[in-house]
């Protein structure tokens, strides 16, 4: 929850950013410390979390304004990445499965009532 602070407050003008290192890094902290004390966490699970948690720290330590360009960047550029990424993976899948060709097919031609739990 700290690290949700962390992102808000680095869009407030002046100390934003200043309170955004300190929840982070206290955010940081405490989920560490969490993480170790939980016999139920793994070592390399506790080695991942701290690696997500730097970044959402690291995060908080850009001024606002530069975070929104950054996320409409990702946004501009990613997005149509996505897309063909889904794009070529419905393509292959296509190619290689005969009930999902027949499911399109159904789909394609309006046969709605058609389609059903077995299509792929």
């Amino acid at each position: 929850m700290a690290d949700l602070g962390s992102v808000v407050a680095s869009f407030l003008p002046g100390y934003g950013t200043a309170a955004s290192a300190v929840l982070g890094i206290g955010g940081l902290a405490s989920e560490l410390l969490a993480d170790v004390a939980d016999e139920g966490v793994s070592w390399g699970e506790v080695g991942e979390r701290l690696l997500s948690n730097a970044g959402f720290a690291a995060l908080g330590l850009l001024p606002g304004g530069k975070l929104g360009k950054i996320g409409s960047k990702l946004v501009k550029y990613g997005l149509p990445m996505a897309g063909a990424v889904f794009s070529t993976m419905a393509g292959k899948q296509m190619l290689e499965d005969p009930e999902f060709r027949k499911s399109w097919n159904k789909l394609l031609d309006g046969k709605f009532d058609e389609i059903n739990g077995g299509d792929a």
